[in-house]
């Protein structure tokens, strides 16, 4: 029977980290090894572990000074040791047979990366599901790295995801990536990965709160780190096909625009001098404008010849985009 390391990575989140426990100690497949790591929480969350742990032998806990998620991570790679590799963040939720579904499926399709749907769960909003078709899609080394590039399917987080333990060999989070680390780690591990199977069920319910990571005020990581990433994976690449170099290219300028139009809202004020520097990888990528959708050929366009109406357009840009998810 493969056994399946949980990892789970804890930092100040006690009000959530019981459900997210219940739902694994729930699973129906229960050979499961489930890592937790207390990041140097300073509330009750290392307290709430070291409880579950007292009644469910299968949960581990570590506790250590922070250091940040692709550390704590790293620490229970470090100690994993199932056949598979799968993780849960503290405050999210996974569905009862999450696991054993994407077992299944990475046995049955004879796969290094099992990965699914999910649903989005936002505070006094209905439910958003990404994408639950019912569709099975089976990658292979090619496809899985062009559909990651495109985010065509394939979430860049780790938490629906289970992966062959053999992939983690050689490969850890980079610890000085604080934004989109996750998408850089699957990247690395889909360009290792021979075949992955995506089956569009939502089995994991990613719960977003105003005051989580993903929604903090704008900082260095959101302004830096994001296209460090993708000058990263663009470097990777050299090695691929002539397909894969250009949509990771693609993927390249379409952070380069995304970080632009960011550096436009009045939050990103003191970051107003980097402009000028994204505005020129936009220009030495304009190639790539072509294959970008019509809302990113619009923006690269403004970017490059029209920049004094960025601000005011962007602005409204972002407001219907806020309004469509509220």
């Amino acid at each position: 029977m493969k056994l399946i390391s949980v990892i789970i990575p804890v930092y100040n989140i006690a009000p959530y980290l019981p459900s997210c426990l219940d739902s694994l100690m729930n699973q129906t497949y229960e050979n499961l090894e489930i890592i937790a790591v207390d990041d140097g929480s300073t509330d009750d969350s290392g307290r709430i572990l070291d409880e579950y742990s007292s009644r469910d032998n299968r949960i581990k806990v570590i506790h250590k000074r922070n250091e940040g998620v692709s550390a704590a991570r790293n620490d229970a790679l470090d100690i994993a040791s199932g056949d598979y590799i799968g993780f849960v963040d503290g405050d999210d939720t996974a569905e009862s047979d999450m696991f054993e579904f994407l077992l299944n499926n990475a046995e049955q399709y004879n796969a290094d990366i099992s990965h699914c749907g999910f649903m989005l769960v936002r505070e006094g909003c209905d439910d958003t599901p990404f994408y639950g078709t019912g569709e099975v899609w089976i990658q292979d080394h090619e496809k899985g790295i062009i559909d990651l590039l495109k985010g065509d399917r394939i979430e860049p987080g780790c938490w629906n995801k289970l992966y062959r333990s053999e992939l983690f060999n050689d490969i850890r989070f980079e610890k000085t990536i604080l934004y989109n680390e996750d998408n850089l780690i699957n990247f690395y591990l889909f360009k290792k990965a021979n075949k992955s199977v995506y089956s569009d069920e939502c089995k994991y319910n990613y719960i977003r709160r105003e005051n989580s990571a993903c929604t903090s005020e704008i900082a260095d990581k959101h302004v830096f780190h994001p296209v460090k990433v993708k000058e990263l994976v663009l470097k990777a690449c050299l090695d691929e096909s002539e397909n894969v170099k250009r949509i990771a290219k693609t993927a390249y300028l379409r952070t380069n625009i995304s970080t632009y139009t960011l550096l436009t809202k009045k939050e990103a004020k003191k970051y107003k001098k980097y402009k000028k520097q994204y505005r020129s990888n936009i220009k030495k990528t304009r190639d790539c404008i072509g294959d970008l959708n019509f809302s990113g050929r619009i923006h690269a366009f403004m970017i490059l010849y029209a920049p004094w109406l960025c601000k005011p357009v962007f602005s409204i840009f972002y407001k219907l985009k806020k309004d469509k998810y509220r």
